[in-house]
């Protein structure tokens, strides 16, 4: 299990999409930075809604 919170992998997931400038090069870094467990994570945590900036 990863020791990263489902808001960490939130959080490092949109930073990721956000610097990489287009989908086909955030796709590789997403793909390269997380399990896909971590990603299903991420996912579920951005839709929830909640927010990923602060504590």
């Amino acid at each position: 299990m990863s020791s990263r919170s489902d808001k960490e992998l939130a959080r490092r997931a949109v930073s990721i999409e956000l610097a990489s400038g287009n989908a086909s090069t955030a796709e590789q870094l997403l793909r390269k930075e997380f399990t896909s467990s971590e990603m299903r994570r991420a996912v579920k945590y951005l839709e929830s809604g909640k927010d990923v900036t602060g504590r």
